[in-house]
């Protein structure tokens, strides 16, 4: 790579507004992860939390917190009408189709619906 900074990956037609909230939706993403990763290592699960950071909550309430974060700048690039509203929901959609059977075996292990 060469000397110059990262920005320059940026198309410089990108509106500075635009700019902001795809870099904070890059960020949130990333925030996401941290959570879900703590709570697969913890014994605990999702209702673990750090030791030394009681103050953050468990993972679960993280998770929420930094999903809702997502959900949030996605409401607002659709409301701009960035991205189109029914595609987005579409797309989610899709992808609840193809969890189906693993939602069928969470359902069962969780016995909810019985």
């Amino acid at each position: 790579m060469s000397g110059r900074p990262e920005s320059h990956l940026l198309n410089d037609s990108t509106p500075a507004w635009l700019r902001t909230l795809l870099v904070q939706l890059v960020e949130e993403c990333n925030e996401v992860q941290k959570p879900a990763l703590k709570a697969l290592r913890s014994a605990a699960g999702l209702d673990g939390s750090h030791p030394q950071r009681l103050e953050e909550g468990t993972y679960r309430r993280q998770l929420t917190e930094e999903i809702g974060d997502v959900l949030a700048i996605v409401e607002t690039l659709t409301s701009l009408e960035v991205l189109d509203r029914s595609k987005v929901l579409a797309a989610s959609l899709r992808r609840v189709e193809r969890l189906k059977s693993l939602t069928a075996l969470a359902r069962r292990d969780l016995k909810i619906g019985e």
